[in-house]
């Protein structure tokens, strides 16, 4: 039988207090209105952006939830401008601040001021998070980023101590062979970890043929190709979680139950909406459109709907883990990561992973597009994790050709494909899946 997941215990703690009260949708979202018309106050009046963003806008007009489509959007280029006007307090109660280059792109790193209740609050959410895949006795081995305080792996090290794990701080993988030995010294039975970074190391462990016993595994990070669970699922025996959350939502989000359904989203904490990615309307429940959130109890730096650019949707039915929380699709990729060619065809990076990964010995690969006179080049560069004969390249294209938008472009004679192997690992920054244009 699935457990019910831990979250809505905690929801249900900061929503109805000290009531025996059961939680209902009802309860939460009309303490998602209470919290949202107090953040409208709070906002305007500490942050030089949002007084005169939503000058136009009283705290007190939202009556439902679905009032919040009235407010205006935000996005990145509005934070990139000034991050310190998003600020609702002085220096001297920040407690960290999160400096995050954007994702492949070239734009000004993001500055994201968090409180010490800011973190306190996300440290309660890992705790709840992980106590789906982690337990008293446990050991964790946390390939985050982990030695600096408030940092994502010292605040998840903090979360594990209360549920009575052993979180190990390893930092990313810079050497799959080292990281695979000091899961054995370290008697590691849980992995968190970036997808790549993780299949690398899945990679290594099967060439090796080392003899590891894992219970779960929690990808984050960056968005969670479906091949690369299968493989590391296939590699270890064990179930593979997914967590969404980004710098912006306080570094947690959303994350799996039991059910290995959709994620279970931060409800006490972020309202979370999907909208058409060219008209800002809300989709229906069930349709892909564009996640946007809405920070409810964040002080540091809040957000006001908020444009991620991630593609998912919200899941009609049910979770069978029975809870009344709702339930989000694993993310499909980036709306920047769809290349548009000629005749309306498009090139999605989330295929292009979902394809290539599935080939023996990739542990990771670098799209580009090129344009010539005459026709555009998909580029791909691949890296194995072994010395590898030629004809690899040749299963790279064959596979490359499955996805029915690129099959189609190159038999309409305006793509041609050109796979080449990439000798030196891929620079840390590139561990993010984008396609670039270039």
């Amino acid at each position: 039988m699935i457990s019910k997941t831990p979250l809505e215990v905690w929801i249900a703690g900061k929503i109805n207090k000290n009531t025996d009260e059961r939680l209902t949708r009802e309860h939460i979202e009309r303490y998602q209105v209470d919290k949202l018309n107090e953040m409208i106050a709070y906002v305007k009046y500490n942050s030089r952006f949002y007084k005169n963003h939503l000058a136009e806008f009283k705290a007190g007009e939202i009556k439902t939830v679905d009032d919040i489509k009235y407010l205006p959007f935000t996005d990145f280029r509005d934070f990139n401008k000034n991050p310190n006007a998003f600020a609702c307090v002085s220096q001297q109660q920040i407690s960290r601040i999160m400096t995050v280059q954007t994702s492949g792109t070239t734009d000004a790193p993001k500055r994201v001021f968090y409180t010490e209740e800011d973190q306190e609050s996300t440290i309660d959410f890992f705790q709840f998070g992980m106590s789906n895949l982690a337990a008293k006795g446990d050991n964790v081995l946390i390939l985050l980023p982990g030695n600096t305080p408030g940092s994502v792996g010292d605040l998840l090290h903090t979360a594990l101590s209360r549920l009575g794990a052993r979180g190990v701080k390893y930092g990313l993988v810079m050497d799959p062979i080292h990281t695979l030995k000091t899961m054995e010294e370290e008697n590691i039975n849980v992995l968190v970890g970036i997808p790549v970074q993780l299949l690398s190391l899945a990679r290594a462990s099967k060439r090796t043929k080392r003899k590891l016993k894992l219970k779960s595994i929690l990808l984050s990070t960056d968005y969670v190709p479906g091949s690369i669970v299968d493989i590391l699922e296939n590699t270890w025996d064990c179930r593979v979680f997914n967590h969404y959350g980004m710098t912006e939502t306080g570094l947690g989000g959303a994350v799996q139950c039991e059910a290995l359904s959709g994620c279970h989203m931060r409800e006490a904490d972020l309202l979370f909406e999907i909208v058409d990615p060219v008209t800002g309307s809300t989709v229906k429940d069930g349709e892909y459109g564009e996640v946007v959130f809405t920070s409810l109890t964040a002080k540091g730096t809040p957000f006001i709907r908020y444009r991620t650019g991630d593609i998912s949707r919200f899941l009609k039915e049910s979770c069978p883990c029975g809870t009344v929380l709702k339930s989000m699709d694993t993310i499909k990729g980036r709306i920047k990561n769809r290349i548009f060619l000629r005749d309306d065809i498009v090139i999605n990076m989330y295929e292009l992973d979902e394809a290539l990964f599935k080939l023996e010995g990739i542990v990771n690969f670098k799209a580009s597009i090129s344009s010539k006179p005459d026709i555009q080049q998909l580029n791909l560069e691949v890296q194995y994790d072994q010395p590898l004969e030629n004809d690899e390249l040749l299963k790279v294209y064959a596979k490359a050709m499955t996805i029915p938008s690129i099959c189609q472009a190159v038999h309409k004679g305006f793509l041609k494909i050109n796979v080449e192997k990439q000798l030196q690992g891929f620079e840390i920054s590139s561990l993010k899946r984008i396609i670039k244009v270039e």
